[in-house]
Formats: C-alpha cells, structure tokens, sequence
C-alpha cells in the first residue's frame, strides 16, 4: 500500500496543478443543479483491526446550487455477538465547493471519525483549499480537491494531539451505462510536521439501477495508517454489498 501510495500522490498531483490538453476549456463543467439523497441498507465484512460481518447503514446526499455545491456522507456499522462488542464505527463528512466562472473554486469541508477498535476515540478533520470538476469525456468525470488541513486527534491508549497537514483527493466517475456507475476515490492526508504521519484512504464502487429509487451496490473500502494508534495495525478493509435507495 505504501509503494502504491507514493506514486499516485505524484499522477494525481501532475493532474491538478499542470496544465493539460485532456483538460482544456475555459469555463468550468457545469454539474446538473438539484438534490441527490440515498439510503444504503448493507451487508458489510471487515480485516484489519477487526474480522467481521456485520450490517451497517450509509447516507449520501449531494446538492448542487446557483453558486455551489455539496458533497454529504455518512457511514456506521457495529457488531455485537453472544454480548461481545466486535466492531463500531462511525464516519461523517461533508465538503463544499464554489461553482465560479472559472473551473477552480474554494472549497473547504470538515470530517468525524470514530473507530475505537482502531484506537481512535475520536478524530475530526477540517479542511480548506480549492476543488474544480474536469468532464473527461460525455460519461467520464474527474473532481479534484487539494488543501491544507487541521486534524485532531484523540487516541485511546495514548494522548490527543493536533496536526497541520495536506489534503489531495480525487473522484473518478465513469457512467458505464445508462443504469450502472463505477466510482473510484482516492484521499491522501500528509502530516506536514512529521514526514512518515500519512494516511490514505481509498474506496472502488460499482452500483447498478434496478429501477428509478433502487439499486444494488459492491463497494470495497481501505484505510491505511502508516502510524497507527499503539498496538493496532496499518490497514483496515470494508467490503459492502448495499440495497441502495434513491430519494
């Protein structure tokens, strides 16, 4: 994962920062104004710091304005078996960026996340930058956010601590058909202060229509920690099968 890590930083930052004929245009692509809001009902089996399977619930809900546009997410699942707690966890974010005359705009947002069998008690993220979406072709999409964040970080069997740091994110969006989408992210958290401090975070989904408000989706989530609270380990994994509701 490491090995992995290292160079993406470089591909994903090449193609945000310099310019590109793939990226070519002027103006800013336009993303269609409205609300989109959905309710997952999942089945979901993890590695890592826990070996589990479990259900679990996720909400998305996106909103594109006049002016701007959210992005909304949040995701819990927790496991108790014969009166044992085996896995919790709770993660909600949001991110907000200005829809301007030009393709970059300010973008800032803000993230909780809770994974005691992680070692994290709590952990928020807020972060500030800019964001910009490229239409690489009529059902291919890229957004990108790059910013500076500040993360606190409140650790189980060790003390709090406040970081300064980076955020590089991105969002391939491809439209295979008209009734499935393939989405890959990929999020990359830089400790400024302490050079081996990285986290990377990255999630392959696959969700096909069975009619208008249904869908069935596959996901496959993994979070890496290259310093993980003490005594737990580097990666965790979250595969998700999801009854997907539209509204």
């Amino acid at each position: 994962m490491v090995r992995l890590a290292r160079p993406l930083v470089v591909v994903f930052t090449v193609l945000m920062v310099v310019p590109s004929p793939l990226f070519a245009g002027g103006d800013a692509d336009q993303p269609a104004p409205g609300w989109s809001c959905s309710l997952g009902l999942s089945y979901m089996a993890t590695t890592g710091n826990t070996s589990t399977t479990t259900g679990g619930l996720t909400f998305d809900c996106d909103h594109t304005g006049k002016d701007w546009k959210s992005v909304s997410r949040l995701d819990a699942l927790r496991e108790r078996r014969d009166g044992h707690l085996n896995a919790e966890r709770f993660n909600a974010r949001t991110q907000l960026t200005h829809i301007g005359p030009r393709r970059w705009g300010l973008s800032y947002g803000a993230e909780l996340h809770r994974d005691r069998f992680a070692g994290i008690n709590l952990r928020s993220v807020l972060n500030l930058g800019a964001g910009a979406t490229y239409a690489l072709s009529g059902v291919t999409s890229l957004d990108v956010n790059l910013g500076g964040t500040w993360t606190y970080t409140d650790l189980i069997k060790d003390s709090t601590r406040s970081t300064i740091g980076g955020m590089v994110a991105g969002r391939l969006t491809w439209k295979i058909s008209p009734n499935a989408t393939f989405k890959q992210d990929l999020e990359l958290y830089p400790n400024f202060t302490e050079s081996n401090d990285y986290r990377v975070v990255a999630s392959t989904s696959l969700e096909a229509a069975i009619n208008k408000r249904l869908a069935l989706k596959l996901s496959y989530l993994v979070r890496y920690d290259n310093l993980p609270a003490p005594g737990k380990v580097s990666t965790d994994t979250t595969t998700t099968t999801s009854l997907v509701i539209h509204f």
